[in-house]
């Protein structure tokens, strides 16, 4: 029976569309069940099945694919409340939250897996993973405001991304200006300023890791990061923080010019993202920590009658330098060293 204290805990931390994939892939990790045929276990296996069913029941029978993935989620929640709740290690929290951004897509519609987790059947199995959550110190880390110690920046090999810029002010202001092409997806700050991210607790560089719309790589460059002591940073906890930024320096999108999100989410009015040129004269940084990735990301945060924020693009323990308050040490080379995308092995190459 888990303690009172746990339970509120739970119910109180919001799980937006990432954070129950989230759950959802720990769900899956727990099942013990027989292997099927499919090579899936049952858990996995039923919620497989789903788009070929949608898309068969669609094309077939015009039954609209919400009805059949409520009828699937009947079927499925009775698995997903019967999995074993087995010990939480940082590795199989880690490895469900790679799955959980790998998966992220913010430019096309809810997959159905998205869909049957919104339903109201899957609610009592989720919420059982999520007090079983509770009980992991990793959990707690994940809510953390920004700490400035053991902050690394990576480099990808093929792309020799996240070098200093010239000038982060002239920077921020060729962003705003850009940032009105309809057809971007993300509402980060500009991808060429310096972004950091804390160590993990199987001591890897967490900016090797949670990569949204990465490209498979094996190979970066990290750079320790050393940060001005007067450094002030935001962080982003979850979807108030986020509507918080905003509402306090809104940059507004007219409809035309964010068709992903509308096509994402269904949010029929006008978009908001923060200007990130005005966030500089109060921040020097913005972080967003893990908690809030879950909470946030995917989700449309309204922030007034007609308007609406989403997180898109943004990496789960990240922060995004807007001014000149970090110093990047000498880059030293890592590898992941795994032969399958579904494990992560990395080390730093031996200096000969």
């Amino acid at each position: 029976m888990p303690k009172v204290g746990a339970v509120k805990a739970a119910n109180d931390m919001v799980w937006g569309p990432r954070g129950r994939n989230f759950l959802m892939n720990l769900a899956v990790a727990f099942d013990d069940g027989s292997v099927e045929g499919s090579g899936l276990r049952p858990l996995e296996h039923a919620s497989w099945w789903l788009d070929r069913e949608a898309e068969y029941n669609t094309r077939r029978r015009g039954i609209a694919p919400q009805y059949t993935v409520l009828a699937r989620a009947k079927k499925v929640a009775p698995l997903l409340e019967q999995v074993p709740l087995i010990e939480l290690t940082p590795k199989l929290m880690y490895d469900a939250l790679d799955s959980t951004v790998t998966n992220a897509a913010y430019w096309q519609p809810l997959t159905n897996t998205d869909l049957l987790l919104a339903t109201r059947p899957m609610r009592p199995g989720l919420r059982r993973i999520a007090l079983h959550l509770q009980r992991s110190p990793l959990l707690k880390s994940w809510a953390e405001q920004f700490r400035p110690g053991g902050q690394s920046s990576v480099s990808w090999k093929a792309t020799g991304s996240n070098h200093r810029p010239s000038s982060v002010h002239e920077v921020l202001n060729t962003w705003r200006v850009e940032e009105m092409n309809p057809s971007l997806w993300w509402s980060t700050p500009p991808q060429t300023l310096i972004r950091t991210s804390g160590k993990l607790e199987d001591r890897i560089p967490g900016s090797l890791r949670f990569v949204e719309d990465g490209f498979g790589w094996n190979t970066g460059q990290i750079r320790q990061a050393t940060i001005l002591p007067e450094a002030q940073v935001f962080t982003i906890n979850g979807p108030d923080d986020w509507a918080s930024l905003c509402r306090r320096f809104p940059l507004d999108l007219p409809m035309s010019n964010a068709p992903n999100w509308t096509m994402a989410t269904g949010y029929p009015h006008k978009w908001v993202i923060p200007d990130y040129v005005q966030v500089a004269k109060h921040y020097d940084g913005v972080h967003l920590n893990i908690q809030g990735y879950l909470a946030t990301a995917g989700r449309v945060v309204v922030t007034d009658g007609n308007r609406a924020g989403i997180l898109a693009g943004w990496d789960p323990g990240q922060t995004y330098w807007l001014t000149d308050v970090v110093e990047l040490g000498e880059p030293v080379t890592w590898r992941n060293h795994s032969q399958t995308q579904e494990d992560q092995d990395w080390r730093p190459l031996k200096m000969h």
